[in-house]
């Protein structure tokens, strides 16, 4: 298998991971968005603790050099997309939260190629752009109140705030694979702890820990589901992909999730999508296409140098 198809496939699997969260997003409205951010970076962080502590301690060693750059780095970059992103859906609505979050890709693809030295090819950034008019139509032609005021400035800021996050894991975890600085694992092990960590110690100081006592079986369940199905084993994929493919790359296939949450909306709950969701879906997968054809000649074995 291609290093191309090898990380493309990785990702979409991540990116269909992502979107199977749509079908719980009823039974999560009742969820404080600290509690389950909180959560979630910690039952991924304890999955990998637990599997690698059993099968492969290796894994988690690191330097202490490494471990403080780390500290910040769990922080910046799933400590700010899981905060953030939640933190977006109490000011704004599901579809104003995505019309900001993916701006990520053409962020990713302006850093990967001032940081990284990988310049998009003309495919890319028309992908990039088609991704962002995807989005837009979805948002505007399916809910008809979304609109320059649907945008109060603390949502708009929180959801930043999970750009920045998904933009520097992104970056990150492609730099990791081009150096191999760590193992990806490692790297996303302590990422998903340092998380935890950043995000409880908010959590402390703002809302506290009153809520855990009063959450039903129902949203233990989604959060089991969230943190070792979507987050582990999704940004796991996802991670280990960008060994392969460029960040740009990735980040505009990532945007699988949306089309993964229409049709599953469709087929488990029999909802018939509008006429901005199929559109956004086709520009979507107008756009993918462009991205893999655009990276075909792109990819690279992992830890090779950076050119």
């Amino acid at each position: 298998m291609s290093y191309w198809l090898k990380g493309s496939a990785l990702v979409l699997l991540g990116a269909f991971l992502w979107g199977t969260l749509a079908a719980f997003s009823k039974e999560a409205s009742s969820l404080h968005p600290l509690t389950g951010a909180t959560i979630r970076a910690g039952l991924a962080a304890s999955g990998c603790f637990l599997w690698f502590g059993v099968r492969d301690l290796e894994i988690l060693k690191v330097r202490l050099k490494d471990l403080i750059i780390l500290f910040f780095y769990g922080g910046a970059s799933a400590g700010f997309l899981y905060g953030g992103f939640m933190t977006a859906l109490t000011y704004l609505s599901v579809a104003a939260t995505e019309v900001i979050f993916f701006t990520f890709p053409l962020f990713t693809m302006f850093f990967g190629a001032l940081i990284l030295k990988e310049r998009p090819s003309t495919m890319q950034v028309i992908a990039g752009i088609l991704i962002l008019i995807g989005v837009l139509s979805m948002a505007t032609l399916t809910d008809s109140e979304t609109t320059a005021s649907s945008f109060p400035l603390p949502g708009v800021i929180a959801a930043l705030l999970s750009v920045t996050g998904m933009t520097v894991q992104s970056l990150t975890m492609r730099w990791n694979g081009k150096t191999g600085w760590l193992q990806p694992w490692t790297l996303f092990s302590w990422a998903q702890f340092f998380a935890f960590i950043w995000l409880a110690f908010y959590k402390t100081l703002t809302t506290g820990w009153g809520d855990i006592p009063g959450l039903s079986g129902t949203l233990w369940g989604l959060l089991l589901y969230l943190g070792f199905v979507a987050t582990l084993l999704g940004y796991g994929a996802y991670n280990l992909g960008l060994r392969y493919i460029r960040a740009s790359t990735g980040s505009m296939l990532a945007s699988f999730e949306l089309i993964t949450a229409v049709a599953l909306a469709a087929l488990l709950f029999q909802r018939v999508p509008s006429t901005g969701e199929i559109l956004g879906c086709l520009i979507i997968l107008v756009a993918l296409v462009l991205s893999a054809r655009g990276a075909q000649t792109t990819s690279c074995p992992p830890s090779s140098p950076l050119s």
